[in-house]
């Protein structure tokens, strides 16, 4: 005799289907209940791989970390939850290697921060990569400033240039005395 399965193979334990319970109680026949699952699944894959595939890159850590929030709240929206530990998961695997120190160091005590925490620390680690981006730029152009050595500074402001040549006539006229 054929066994007539009660549980879609797709929700493999007993705390999954208590998770979908809710959401197919009151349909009235099996393709409304697998049309739920179906349309429960779609949306939270489509969560996740969003999540998945976010990355850092060509935005600012405040919205990088906004957007991955956003997905971890649209996944609690249709049932699914998330730990700490995997929403950090979510927030390291998208950080460019530049952040690389501190991934290291998140990774290896992920018990001991918190979400906030590791924002935090993410967003001075941005803040020390911009000031180190400014101070190479910086260092740059005065290595490759538009002057030559052999040429003389000529001061732009022609009151500047008025009261230098008029230091000069007072210390030529001094000497000449």
């Amino acid at each position: 005799m054929g066994r007539i399965r009660a549980v879609p193979p797709c929700i493999a334990s007993i705390k999954d289907f208590g998770r979908m319970l809710p959401r197919i109680v009151g349909c009235k026949s099996a393709w409304q209940i697998w049309d739920k699952i179906h349309t429960h699944l779609c949306q939270s894959f489509q969560i996740l791989n969003e999540l998945h595939d976010l990355s850092l890159v060509n935005r600012l850590v405040s919205e990088y970390l906004l957007q991955i929030q956003t997905l971890v709240n649209s996944l609690a929206a249709v049932g699914e939850t998330v730990t700490s530990t995997e929403h950090l998961d979510l927030v390291l695997d998208g950080l460019p290697i530049e952040y690389e120190s501190s991934i290291s160091l998140i990774s290896r005590c992920v018990a001991n921060f918190s979400i906030d925490e590791v924002e935090t620390m993410l967003l001075e680690h941005e803040s020390r990569i911009d000031m180190a981006k400014k101070r190479s730029l910086v260092s740059v152009n005065l290595t490759e400033g538009n002057f030559r050595a052999n040429d003389s500074f000529q001061p732009s402001n022609s009151n500047l240039q008025g009261q230098i040549h008029l230091a000069s006539e007072t210390a030529n006229n001094q000497t000449a005395r």
